[in-house]
C-alpha cells in the first residue's frame, strides 16, 4: 500500500461508493487504496495504448502492419490503408451483406446506422 502523503475529501454517488465498497472488500484494501489503485490501473491502460500507437507507427514507417482488431484504436482511414485495392470492394460486399450493418459494430470500420 501507498503511504499517505495527502489527505482529500471527495464526493461520490452512491453507486459509485457501492462499488468501490465492493472492490475494497474483494481486494481485502481500504476504500483509499482501492481507488488508488483502480485511478493508476486507468493511466496505465491509457499509456499502454499510446505506446501501442507509437509502436504500430513505427512498424508502417518500415513496411509491416498489424491485424487492427488489437489494443491501438484504428480510425477508418487506417482501415482502408489496411485493405489496400481491396476496400472499395469490401465495402460493397458490407453494403450487400449486411445492409443493416449489425455485424461487427465495435471495430470502427464502418460508421453507425442512421437512427429512425
Amino acid at each position: 500500500m501507498a503511504i499517505p502523503k495527502v489527505k482529500a475529501t471527495y464526493s461520490l454517488d452512491a453507486a459509485t461508493m457501492k462499488a468501490l465498497d465492493r472492490l475494497a472488500r474483494r481486494w481485502e484494501v481500504s476504500k483509499s487504496e482501492a481507488l488508488r489503485r483502480v485511478i493508476r490501473a486507468s493511466a496505465s491502460a491509457e499509456e499502454m495504448v499510446s505506446d501501442n500507437r507509437v509502436l504500430l507507427q513505427r512498424a508502417r514507417l518500415v513496411g509491416g502492419f498489424d491485424y487492427p482488431v488489437g489494443a491501438t484504436p484504428v480510425s477508418r482511414r487506417e482501415w482502408a490503408r489496411h485493405y489496400g485495392r481491396a476496400w472499395p470492394a469490401f465495402l460493397r460486399a458490407k453494403r450487400r451483406y449486411d445492409p443493416q450493418r449489425i455485424l461487427a459494430p465495435g471495430q470502427g470500420i464502418f460508421r453507425p446506422p442512421a437512427r429512425l
